[in-house]
């Protein structure tokens, strides 16, 4: 029986419904509405703005609403959790028909397909006195937002479908999957025409070509450990390709770390000069899908939100994740509360707010990252499942770390200079001192710290896997999720073992086809094949039926 999680329904979702689903603050400016088709909407270079406005929040909503915490945390190890949906993730135990499963999946081929519609739509309506530059500079934003998405799609399910048209597919919907190295490719392709057709400055939280150049820097080095699945190294090419645009990014941007890793997220920052990309969100408005909805699941008691919300009182911090942080390390209370913390930024009204949860009345930790608080700390930018801060899917510090992970290489260690500076630049950020050797050890735990709760740290274990399996397995085993504990400001913390252990299979690192799409297309199921990439139209002859 095929539900709404179907792909397929929401491709022809987007071709039947407005092609502008905007919000109503300062970045996305919503024009009349009266009469406004595909046909005579793209009109000016004003136009064209507004017709990619809507990538940067509502494609990404069900992705963000639940999604990216449960797939990049939760089945990290990040997590412990009562909510069933999470702890399938987390415990290894998730099917097809899961809600965050399916979320994820929606959401990806929804921003996929309206970049797709966006794209088209500027070729062949655009207006002739629009600029060249202008036009190719709002395709480069589809196609960046179109490369996330397969960059997300190719390491959480491997082979996908690559999808360019979301018309044809209506006529052809039983399309085949293609290579797992093709999506990774068509990814990059996309990633590279953002690089050269965005510009190097833009209105505040407008991709440029700094994040084009930031996500080939992530994506040659996932793409380095992909084809490791053969001669167990990575391969140098792309590792020196990730170490070059790293390079790009943090010497030829101008860009910076913020000085405090806590002021990250904080609603006043936003778009700051760490940020390469973030989804933009707003509070206001009756429209569901462009609001950030994080608070409202993991604000620790209603009490902190003051509008209704706030149900993250059993969810909170793995005994696994609270080990990895030294006492020293700046970024744990910015990510995550324990018994005794305070934060005067919260319930400013009350003095601060203080967090006393413990162990025995659920998991004694929670969630802070993008937890800001009520009405009245945000200059009244709160509401009911509603807040505009912005979800970071790249940061600056992120490149840093990728630039030292790509000069280790396949060597055990190394001391290289630049390497180190960049690595140590974001440790000492954090409070840490300085390393003079590092490892691949080192770096991850380092960046799985610096990125914990931002849903990134399941695409490293994935990316481990690839050319060193049993070592992520021995990894997870080692996390031994669902341990309890009990912790005291300035005492010691106990630890309470998991009645059994949980395992990771070899299997487990593709999560499975969403059921409804295999009801509806089972060529989902059949061998995967080779993408065209020579048929510049992107009708992929080779994937049909």
């Amino acid at each position: 029986m095929m539900n709404n999680s179907s792909i397929y329904i929401v491709l022809l979702a987007v071709i039947l419904t407005s092609i502008l689903a905007g919000c109503s603050d300062s970045f996305f400016v919503r024009p009349p509405q009266d009469q406004l088709t595909a046909d005579n909407f793209y009109a000016t270079e004003t136009d064209l703005r507004m017709a990619t406005a809507p990538l940067y929040n509502t494609v990404w909503f069900d992705y963000n609403d639940k999604a990216s915490f449960t797939v990049g945390d939760a089945r990290a190890g990040n997590m412990i959790t009562t909510d069933a949906g999470y702890e399938q993730f987390l415990l290894f135990s998730i099917t097809s028909g899961n809600d965050r499963l399916n979320e994820a999946w929606r959401s990806l081929y929804l921003a996929i397909s309206q970049s797709n519609l966006t794209i088209k739509n500027i070729q062949q309506k655009a207006a002739g006195d629009i600029s060249e530059v202008a036009k190719e500079n709002a395709i480069a934003e589809a196609r960046f937002m179109r490369g996330y998405a397969y960059s997300y799609l190719a390491q959480l399910w491997g082979a996908v479908p690559i999808l360019t048209d979301p018309a044809k597919l209506i006529d052809q919907p039983n399309v085949r999957r293609n290579l797992t190295e093709d999506v990774y490719q068509f990814a990059i392709n996309d990633f590279e025409y953002a690089a050269e057709h965005l510009p190097t400055t833009d209105d505040p939280g407008r991709v440029t070509q700094w994040s084009a150049l930031g996500m080939l820097a992530r994506l040659h080095h996932a793409r380095a450990a992909f084809k490791a699945q053969d001669g167990g190294t990575l391969d140098q090419q792309d590792l020196d390709t990730a170490k070059e645009y790293a390079r790009q990014v943090i010497e030829e941007s101008g860009l910076n770390l913020v000085d405090n890793y806590a002021n990250l997220f904080k609603l006043e920052n936003e778009n700051n000069q760490e940020s390469l990309f973030a989804l933009q969100w707003t509070y206001e408005g009756n429209t569901w899908g462009v609001q950030n909805t994080t608070q409202a699941y993991f604000a620790a008691e209603a009490a902190l939100t003051g509008v209704g919300d706030g149900w993250g009182g059993g969810t909170g911090v793995s005994a696994w994740l609270l080990q990895q942080y030294n006492p020293d390390d700046q970024r744990r209370k910015a990510t995550f509360m324990l018994n005794g913390d305070h934060y005067p930024e919260l319930m400013q009204e009350e003095g601060g707010y203080t967090y006393e949860g413990t162990g025995a009345s659920g998991p004694g930790s929670a969630i802070k990252k993008y937890i800001i608080g009520r009405p009245s700390d945000n200059d009244g930018r709160v509401g009911f499942m509603r807040t505009g801060i912005n979800t970071y899917m790249l940061r600056l510090a992120e490149v840093y770390l990728i630039y030292a992970q790509a000069e280790l290489g396949n060597q055990e260690s190394t001391s290289d200079s630049q390497a180190l500076q960049y690595f140590n630049a974001v440790r000492n950020r954090a409070g840490l001192d300085s390393k003079t050797t590092i490892t691949h050890r080192d770096i991850l735990l380092e960046k799985w710290k610096e990125l914990a709760y931002e849903g990134q740290n399941w695409f490293q274990l994935v990316r481990w896997h690839y050319y060193e399996p049993d070592a992520v397995l021995q990894f997870i085993d080692d996390q031994e999720r669902n341990m309890s504990f009990e912790y005291t400001q300035g005492g010691d913390t106990t630890y309470t073992a998991p009645p059994t252990n949980i395992t990771a299979e070899h299997s487990d690192f593709n999560l499975p086809y969403p059921e409804a799409d295999i009801v509806q297309n089972p060529n989902l199921m059949e061998e995967p094949v080779p993408y065209d990439f020579l048929n510049e139209e992107g009708t992929n002859e080779a994937n049909k039926e």
